[in-house]
């Protein structure tokens, strides 16, 4: 007949302890191993959202980039109508002699509008 030895504390046997305390281990392993893969999968998603973040980033520069290259073509443009407008204006004529004073300036100013229209 086995002999089973009992302790004071609780009055479980050895064979009994052992057993609670290896499927606590167990529990204790199971749990460490699913924490684990949380975190790994957390990690992955973290790795994610940061190439996701890092690709913004770069394209975000790269419209800023095409934003400023964009203005400049602008502003080029404006300057190269302003000067197209400037040499489509007809000249002003004026007479062989031109009117003193005054009248100068009303006849001056009467051709240009004229030759505006």
């Amino acid at each position: 007949m086995p002999m089973t030895i009992t302790s004071s504390l609780g009055g479980m046997s050895a064979q009994s302890r052992l057993s609670a305390a290896q499927q606590e281990a167990r529990q204790a392993q199971d749990t460490a191993q699913r924490l684990r893969s949380e975190a790994d999968a957390a990690q992955r998603s973290a790795d994610r959202e940061q190439e996701r973040a890092s690709g913004l980033n770069q394209r975000s520069q790269d419209a800023s980039r095409r934003s400023v290259t964009a203005q400049r073509s602008i502003g080029a443009a404006q300057s190269d109508l302003d000067g197209a407008r400037r040499d489509a204006m007809p000249p002003v004529p004026m007479p062989a002699t031109p009117p003193a004073g005054a009248a100068a300036a009303d006849y001056v100013v009467g051709e240009y509008l004229s030759g505006l229209a």
